[in-house]
């Protein structure tokens, strides 16, 4: 244990006394470790706040789309009407089919005119999705069947101007009455969402029974029968059948591709550091030829030899492991921030773990040991002789 100890004493030594060469080895190290950390903490956080988000909707929920929402290249493809409606919502495993309508028109609130999406709703749909973990009314009440010139605000949007059951919106130049405001739910989109009676959108965009989605609330998960169901109604395969299963498979499959793509390109920094360090320690090995021959000289083993600069680039790696660390949790923190800022994603943060830390740690370590084990092993090969005629 002691001779272990002399050893670090030695390399703590080598290290200080060269500071201004170990800093900037450490700093190459830390760049490549900052990248690589703080994008698995970002992915982490984007994989939990998108399962957190999907398991609030629900497993028994199912999302009938057109392909062209999903695939622009599909084409133009006509919306659902209510023989589709109909067709799903007589099949026997189906307990409500409801269809979602969807137009971006002109809105006014308090003289500031914008445009948004209006969402175009049924009673009993809103009464599906306040089922939901991430949907709930927090001011005011949901609509009912009669509930004409009536709208439901997004939480984002009333705050903004400090809306509340009572106030006075206008769409497409019409009056309508706030009659509930939706609970915080996390992202732009929703959080600034407007809806309204779903006979009122018809009106103002001057069509009848069209829908733009299909929500279905099921006892069982039948995809194959509800595609079949749709494509006899509709008499074309134009449309995607979704569930919360199928949407998180995907979705993990592009944050991995994504992930795979960003640590690939974060691992040229730590391979480039990982050259800075073997560098490093070549000139070491130059600049302590006379230390090692009167080391060889005393006694001392080319393991021993080995071990002392071995540790020395483990050491540098590990300190701008440390670094990178510490910077790519800033780095993490900053994007987090300006995804709330930027897209209101207000619930997203950056995921640490203990196994993330230690993983960092023992990566940048070995990348250490290994980018200057062959500077250490010439270094162990030197003679006395050898070395003391070239210091």
């Amino acid at each position: 244990m002691s001779e272990f100890r002399r050893l670090f004493d030695l390399v703590f030594k080598f290290v200080k006394h060269r500071k201004l060469r170990s800093i900037l080895t450490t700093l190459g190290i830390a760049v490549g470790v900052a990248l690589v950390f703080s994008l698995m903490s970002i992915n982490g956080g984007l994989q939990k706040y998108i399962s957190d988000s999907m398991e609030g909707m629900g497993t028994n929920l199912v999302t009938v789309m057109p392909k062209a929402m999903l695939n622009p290249m599909s084409g133009i493809i006509p919306p659902f009407d209510k023989d589709d409606i109909d067709a799903l919502d007589n099949l026997y495993f189906v307990k409500n089919a409801y269809g979602l309508s969807v137009s971006m028109l002109p809105i006014e609130i308090k003289g500031e005119e914008f445009y948004q999406m209006v969402f175009g709703t049924k009673s009993g749909m809103t009464k599906l999705f306040s089922e939901m973990e991430s949907f709930k009314i927090e001011k005011g009440r949901d609509f009912t069947l009669s509930d004409r010139g009536k709208v439901v605000m997004g939480y984002a949007l009333a705050k903004t101007y400090n809306l509340a059951p009572g106030s006075q919106i206008k769409i497409d130049d019409l009056d309508f009455r706030v009659i509930g405001v939706i609970g915080e739910i996390g992202n732009s989109e929703d959080d600034n969402s407007i809806l309204i009676h779903i006979e009122d959108l018809w009106e103002i965009i001057g069509v009848d029974e069209e829908y733009n989605m299909i929500y279905l609330d099921v006892l069982e998960l039948k995809t194959e029968e509800i595609e079949k169901a749709l494509e006899k109604s509709r008499d074309a395969e134009d449309f995607d059948v979704m569930t919360i299963e199928g949407m998180m498979e995907q979705v993990d499959q592009i944050l991995l591709i994504v992930n795979a793509v960003f640590l690939a390109l974060a691992s040229i920094s730590l391979i480039v550091g990982s050259f800075g360090v073997a560098n490093t320690m070549y000139m070491a090995v130059l600049e302590r030829h006379k230390d090692i021959g009167i080391m060889k000289a005393i006694g001392a083993s080319s393991k021993v030899i080995l071990l002392i600069f071995v540790i020395e680039a483990g050491f540098l790696s590990l300190l701008g492991g440390i670094m990178g660390i510490v910077l790519g949790m800033g780095l993490a923190k900053l994007f987090v921030l300006a995804a709330v800022l930027g897209a209101g994603l207000t619930t997203l943060e950056a995921v640490f773990s203990f196994e993330m830390f230690i993983i960092t740690a023992v990566l940048s370590f070995i990348i250490g040991v290994v980018s200057g084990y062959l500077p250490a092993k010439n270094a162990s090969r030197l003679e006395p002789v050898e070395a003391f005629r070239h210091s």
